[in-house]
């Protein structure tokens, strides 16, 4: 099976969460609130928009880590 056909197939079971008006106003109040940068604001606000904290975040990065800790979210990996 080639790359773009697995990809094609994992998409399909993928949970995509639209970067909407909302959740980018969200990202901006966690980049205010939190302290953290563009990109982590706006995975925490998708993660938020899917479930919040019933999700753990897996992440190495350490400063999107201690971001989600602070919001109260378990975090696996860092």
């Amino acid at each position: 099976m080639k790359a773009r056909d697995r990809f094609s197939t994992d998409w399909t079971a993928t949970f995509v969460i639209e970067l909407d008006q909302v959740t980018c106003e969200r990202a901006a109040e966690l980049v205010e609130s939190a302290g953290v940068r563009t990109l982590d604001a706006l995975h925490l606000a998708a993660a938020e928009k899917a479930g919040g904290g019933e999700l753990p975040i897996v992440t190495f990065d350490l400063r999107l880590a201690a971001a989600a800790r602070s919001l109260g979210w378990t975090v696996l990996g860092a």
